[in-house]
């Protein structure tokens, strides 16, 4: 291969989140309901629910 040869094995392409308007109202509405519940909160934020 040359220095001038683009390698293409190997790369791989970024998947990112989308959603809808509805569903952005719906995510945000859920993290602030998470924000200010103090058994939720950490030192760092918002602990995960799993």
């Amino acid at each position: 291969m040359t220095n001038g040869e683009n390698q293409v094995s190997g790369a791989s392409a970024t998947t990112r989140a989308s959603w809808n308007e509805m569903e952005e109202f719906d995510l945000l509405d859920k993290y602030l309901t998470a924000r200010n519940d103090r058994s939720l909160a950490t030192d760092k934020g918002i602990k995960l629910k799993g």
